[in-house]
């Protein structure tokens, strides 16, 4: 772990300096999850903070059948904020910015179709109301699910995941049709007008990104996580 100590002794270095100093993925989830980290600067530090070519329309899974099952994060309430995130959120008055619960019902067609495997997937409900601060993504829940199949690995500093291993990608399935009010933005860049089973996918690595339900229903999005099994046909980042 990345003791007080070793966070004082290293905090006047720049956020690069402490990201180069990360040798494995056990060493990089160690740093996002210390409080003397700011989660938010040290990624707008690390990334190339894109605002054109964010998101990318993929496929269409219009028969899509997935509904949340078991509530695992309440916005409010819940350890899936990082330590490092915690003072910026608190102190600008966020929280976590939507429900999340694992799913129920068949993935099995959409990762066969998306190639995909070490798999990591969830249902973020956003509630009127509700909303998820600008950030870039860590995978953090993907990294921790599977952190001691990959926690000796070596980091890939470029491409934020473990060395020699296929690219890990995200995607964003619709599980409802869009609604006024319902807004997803990446860099300059928003996502509306969406219908049921589309598919997009975003550059995670670089891209700030936020959501807000300014309308009157609940919102349910699919968040899938994993690495391509091939080539794919699909145009991802």
């Amino acid at each position: 772990m990345y003791t007080k100590k070793y966070m004082i002794d290293t905090s006047k270095k720049s956020h690069r300096k402490l990201y180069r100093q990360c040798n494995t993925m056990k060493d990089f989830f160690d740093l996002i999850n210390s409080s003397e980290l700011d989660y938010f600067d040290f990624f707008d530090s690390i990334s190339k903070k894109k605002i054109t070519d964010c998101f990318r329309i993929v496929t269409r899974m219009p028969s899509i059948m997935i509904e949340p099952n078991t509530k695992v994060a309440d916005a409010g309430n819940t350890s899936k904020i990082l330590p490092s995130e915690q003072s910026r959120l608190s102190n600008n008055n966020f929280n976590y910015g939507y429900d999340a619960y694992t799913t129920k019902g068949n993935l099995d067609a959409l990762i066969k179709k998306l190639c995909l495997y070490d798999v990591d997937a969830e249902i973020n409900c956003q509630l009127p109301g509700q909303i998820k601060a600008l950030h870039f993504d860590s995978c953090a829940g993907w990294m921790k699910k599977n952190i001691k199949k990959i926690e000796d690995l070596k980091l890939d500093h470029k491409n934020k995941q473990p060395k020699h291993t296929p690219r890990l990608h995200r995607f964003l399935v619709a599980l409802q049709d869009w609604q006024p009010g319902w807004m997803v933005q990446f860099g300059t860049e928003q996502w509306s007008n969406w219908r049921k089973g589309d598919v997009i996918t975003f550059d995670w690595r670089n891209v700030p990104h936020s959501t807000a339900n300014a309308g009157f229903e609940d919102r349910y999005l699919l968040k899938i996580t994993g690495t391509t099994k091939e080539d794919t046909k699909y145009d991802l980042f």
